[in-house]
């Protein structure tokens, strides 16, 4: 990945020159954690030590704290920032700020994260948007509270308590925990366990949905959890990659449901960032979208 990187770095427009000139010696990155023996409340010296290093460090801060098989950690769960996407919910840092005191300090409190935070948001989306990205009012979770329409008439994904109300001749995919499982004209219904320690329990949904698409695109296509956009997005994206050309303006279906095109790991990835382009909230963790890559480049179609 280094090559790649640093052919953007030099295509950003950042003055590197400038900055390469300023330095004295190789730069490094150096990681401080609360168990690191530097940066602590005690260590007053930090920046002369800093400067006294045979290099110039990139100090990158951790606030994870490592957890021993069986010890007792009590409310804290080692390494969830990466998994902002599970909880986000859109929630940027600027926005996280302005808010702390609601989110962050309740959320401490009673445990409840998720439902602060969309509570927060309810507020603050329709007065300020998602930074200038489309995006539909966020409302909070007592109907449906998340609709994110991919390609118009054609694609959407959507997370609510209840299922959504559909037009005529709309298929409904609904991957909720509890669903009895259902094939009808207007109903495919696939029950995904949310908890499920299976890190590839989408491989067995991708061959139904695909099948059902198949024969019901281009009319449109409604993708349903109760539990959260994670199952809908990575769906969704599968039906992009094999149905749609996405990249096309605007967006439609391929000539024929039996197309045959080239599906690279490249489409996959902007398969969703597609999606993500759509809303923010639709961003499914990186273990649920690996599925998406494992089932198109892994198994023959």
């Amino acid at each position: 990945r280094l090559p790649a990187f640093v052919k953007a770095l030099r295509e950003s427009g950042a003055a590197l020159e400038d900055y390469a000139r300023g330095l004295c010696k190789p730069l490094r990155c150096m990681w401080i954690s609360p168990l690191s023996i530097w940066g602590g409340e005690d260590d007053t010296d930090l920046p002369t030590r800093l400067r006294s290093l045979p290099f110039t460090p990139v100090v990158c801060v951790s606030a994870s704290v490592p957890i021993r098989p069986g010890e007792n950690a009590g409310d804290y769960v080692q390494g969830p920032g990466d998994d902002e996407e599970t909880w986000a919910q859109g929630l940027s840092a600027t926005r996280f700020w302005e808010g702390v005191g609601g989110v962050s300090c309740l959320a401490l409190e009673t445990g409840d994260a998720d439902l602060r935070v969309r509570e927060f948001l309810a507020e603050y989306l329709p007065v300020h948007g998602m930074d200038g990205r489309r995006h539909v009012d966020f409302v909070p979770l007592d109907d449906t509270s998340s609709v994110v329409e991919v390609v118009r008439g054609l694609l959407s994904v959507v997370h609510g308590r209840n299922r959504p109300s559909l037009t005529p001749d709309t298929l409904l995919m609904d991957f909720s925990e509890g669903v009895p499982p259902a094939d009808s004209p207007d109903l495919l219904a696939i029950p995904v366990p949310r908890h499920n320690k299976n890190k590839r329990k989408l491989l067995r949904v991708f061959p139904e949905a695909l099948r059902r698409a198949a024969a019901h695109l281009p009319r449109p296509v409604v993708l349903y959890c109760a539990e959260g956009l994670d199952t809908p997005v990575c769906v969704c994206a599968a039906l992009l990659v094999k149905f749609v050309d996405f990249q096309g303006s605007p967006p439609q279906c391929l000539a024929s449901p039996r197309s045959v095109r080239e599906i690279s790991k490249d489409l996959i990835q902007k398969a969703f960032i597609f999606i993500s382009n759509a809303s923010p909230l639709a961003t499914p963790k990186l273990v649920l979208r690996k599925n998406v890559t494992i089932f198109f480049l892994s198994f023959p179609h």
